[in-house]
């Protein structure tokens, strides 16, 4: 049972590079940026006096958003998958 935690550990490591490719593919930064600046252009008083142009600014900031989620989600399911295996191993 050890070495299929070893070699499930490694390969779930040898998948990392592969998701910091994924993040320069998305430009994950750029678009974690543009999220901020789309959720304070939103929290602006004045945000509402242009309903088409709200509406708008919401559906990319839901597009940005949705991303910048679906990534994060992946790199935390990674990394809780990696100590998973690392506490079985530790048990073994």
């Amino acid at each position: 049972m050890i070495i299929q935690l070893e070699q499930a550990r490694q390969q779930m490591r040898d998948f990392q590079p592969k998701v910091a490719e994924l993040a320069n593919s998305l430009n994950i930064e750029t678009q974690r940026a543009k999220c901020k600046e789309l959720e304070d252009l939103a929290a602006s008083p004045d945000f509402w006096n242009d309903p088409d142009n709200s509406q708008k600014v919401l559906g990319e900031l839901k597009a940005v958003k949705d991303v910048v989620t679906a990534y994060d989600d992946l790199v935390s399911l990674l990394e809780s998958t990696m100590e998973l295996l690392d506490l079985a191993i530790a048990d073994e």
